[in-house]
């Protein structure tokens, strides 16, 4: 009798490969050690916070929170070096990553365009310095890290309309939205159909609605 041939789970070799590469990220990140004066001293008179603008104050305090987020930093860690452990969705075929069941789409939307600075610098995260460092000693690849991206981006949350969904539904298509001529917008029952961008974790829900309110109808029928 010839040999019987060995299923595979697919599942299994997946959980595994997945595995595998959370033990790579976790050999990059450098752990906590005993605290240093730049870990808590953030007002002393050579810090980053001296003569400080808002703007530095915030990026600053973003840093430190993703510093001892330890999970985050292995998840950028992972999407920066491992590509191929990235999880290919089948409807929007696009990769989605996970480090030690933190999910890559709940780390975007709470931190929002913030995520796309802290996934350029993060072998530095992975090196786990202190923002005084980065700021004093690094301060070029600081700055590279906002090139491309509007001040306005990463300062001001507002809710904004969408004139064009991008091309990731089923369909592989743009759903033009705003682009649509305002008369096949409207519904038989007076409801418009249009798309808002809502910067979830910049807004609370008063703001949020309050922000929506702005663009209704000066007529609505």
């Amino acid at each position: 009798m010839g040999k019987i041939k060995r299923q595979t789970d697919p599942a299994a070799e997946r959980k595994q490969r997945q595995k595998e590469a959370e033990k790579e990220a976790d050999a990059h990140l450098v752990l906590w050690g005993k605290p240093q004066k730049d870990d808590y001293d953030f007002f002393n008179s050579c810090s980053w916070t001296k003569d400080a603008t808002k703007e530095r104050l915030q990026i600053g305090c973003i840093w430190e929170y993703a510093r001892e987020f330890r999970k985050l930093r292995g998840l950028l860690w992972l999407m920066k070096h491992k590509p191929e452990a990235g999880f290919i969705r089948p409807i929007f075929n696009l990769p989605v990553f996970w480090f030690e069941g933190l999910c890559e789409y709940d780390v975007r939307r709470s931190l929002r365009v913030w995520f796309k600075w802290l996934a350029y610098l993060a072998d530095d995260l992975a090196e786990n310095i202190s923002f005084e460092k980065l700021f004093n000693e690094r301060s070029d690849k600081l700055a590279q890290g906002f090139r491309g991206l509007s001040s306005r981006e990463f300062f001001q949350a507002e809710v904004e309309l969408v004139a064009e969904i991008p091309p990731i539904s089923a369909l592989g298509a743009p759903i033009t939205l705003l682009g649509t001529p305002e008369h096949e917008r409207v519904c038989y029952d007076g409801s418009e159909l249009i798309a808002f961008r809502i910067p979830w974790g910049g807004l609370n829900d008063k703001e949020i609605g309050d922000q929506i309110a702005r663009h209704r109808p000066a007529n609505p029928t």
